[in-house]
């Protein structure tokens, strides 16, 4: 337990503990059960955006998609049948590369994630007729993705791969064409289509709402290769491999949610996912630190409502100790001065409390003290006045002298 030699600062110190105290405790509480809900906000948040942004890629994906078996299955270019066969004239072959030319134009001008459009011939691989008529005749960029797509069923995306043309990532997109003789069991050549990322996918990527200062978005290929700029990385495209657990774990196909470091070495909540279809990793991150500044202000501010409470309570409780002491230390300075035999000490008494009744005891104490002390002073005065007389008449002088001074008589008189 707590001592102290005074009262004031015992007192002051009691009801400082037992206001505080509880304070301290309640705010206790209070700040882990919102420091609880804000971390259980902050990962559902990011849980929320990482499940949105991967509807919309997704979506994108799909959109791609169905723009690509629209282009293969249009009439106009399941005419090139007739082309790839060898059954037209020259002038037929040109001028069915002409309609489909046009055709593959128009796409490229009305779907704005084309940057362009040519069509591999399935034999040789090489273009058949483009939107970019330069491109016929060469051979196909990325052949063994041509090469596979001849073999699927549904369109296929290719790697994000750097553009020197277009001098940034790009990526292509294509599907097979069918022959209609075999009822499409026959693969014709495939229509291919190069993605414009930067004003179509990037954008996707890199909206940030709801994330902060700090949070970011990011794509990874199958070898943990970053697909777009990051917030802090404005070149990371295709240059900055990561080894940060999120994006790791996403591009070997995991789900899930992480506390951990990323590309910057800095402290991170991350949410990541895997998207089979093009085989890259998700991330949706955010730093740490920003997401604990509301439990770091929240400390703050508990921690100046307790001390401003705990000097509120301090002077409160210092001038009530002092109220409650300054009786009881009166009193005990009377006690001491009636010890010391100053007998007409008294305490002054106010009020009707336990300390103004302490005070008249103190005082009854005193006067009964201070008649018994003068009873025992008059009857040694009289046994020494009558010790000391050798006559009646000294006697009856001297003892009643004694009387007269004790009892403060006007007259006295000794009769024999």
């Amino acid at each position: 337990l707590l001592r102290f030699k005074r009262l004031t600062t015992r007192l002051t110190v009691w009801i400082v503990l037992v206001s505080v105290v509880p304070l301290a405790l309640a705010s206790a509480i209070i700040y882990f059960q919102r420091a609880s809900y804000i971390r259980a906000e902050a990962l559902s948040r990011l849980q929320a955006i990482r499940d949105m942004k991967v509807r919309e890629l997704e979506q994108w994906l799909d959109e791609r998609e169905g723009d690509l078996n629209t282009l293969s299955r249009n009439h106009e270019v399941r005419r090139l049948e007739e082309v790839l066969s060898g059954k037209v004239s020259a002038e037929q072959r040109q001028a069915t590369l002409k309609q489909t030319r046009a055709l593959l134009r128009r796409y490229a001008r009305y779907y704005k994630a084309f940057r362009e459009l040519y069509i591999v011939s399935g034999t040789d691989l090489k273009v058949l007729v483009a939107s970019n008529r330069q491109r016929e005749g060469t051979d196909a960029a990325l052949p063994d993705f041509a090469r596979k797509v001849l073999g699927a069923s549904e369109p296929m995306f290719s790697p994000v791969f750097y553009d020197p043309e277009l001098k940034m990532p790009a990526m292509k997109v294509a599907a097979p064409i069918r022959c209609w003789q075999h009822n499409g069991r026959h693969r014709l050549g495939v229509v291919v289509a190069r993605i414009d990322l930067q004003n179509t996918l990037y954008p996707v990527i890199q909206e940030r709402e709801g994330m902060g200062k700090t949070g970011e978005t990011l794509l990874v290929n199958k070898d943990v290769v970053a697909i777009n700029a990051l917030r802090f990385n404005r070149n990371a495209a295709l240059r900055l491999k990561i080894h940060a657990r999120p994006a790791v774990h996403a591009a070997k196909g995991r789900t899930g949610v992480i506390e951990t470091g990323d590309y910057r070495d800095v402290r991170v909540l991350a949410a990541y996912t895997h998207i089979p279809r093009t085989g890259w990793g998700f991330v949706a991150k955010q730093d740490l630190s920003e997401l604990h500044a509301p439990i770091d202000t929240m400390i703050w501010q508990m921690a100046v409502v307790i001390l401003i409470t705990m000097l509120l309570v301090s002077l409160v409780a210092a001038v009530l100790a002092r109220n409650i002491s300054r009786p009881v230390t009166h009193v005990a300075g009377v006690s001491r001065a009636i010890a010391d035999g100053k007998l007409e000490s008294r305490a002054e008494v106010a009020g009707e409390d336990e300390v103004a009744e302490l005070g008249q005891s103190l005082n009854a104490m005193a006067d009964s003290l201070a008649r018994l002390i003068s009873v025992r002073r008059a009857t040694a005065a009289v046994t020494l006045a009558a010790t000391e007389a050798t006559t009646v008449e000294q006697f009856a002088q001297r003892v009643l002298a004694v009387l007269i001074e004790t009892t403060q008589a006007d007259v006295g008189a000794v009769y024999v």
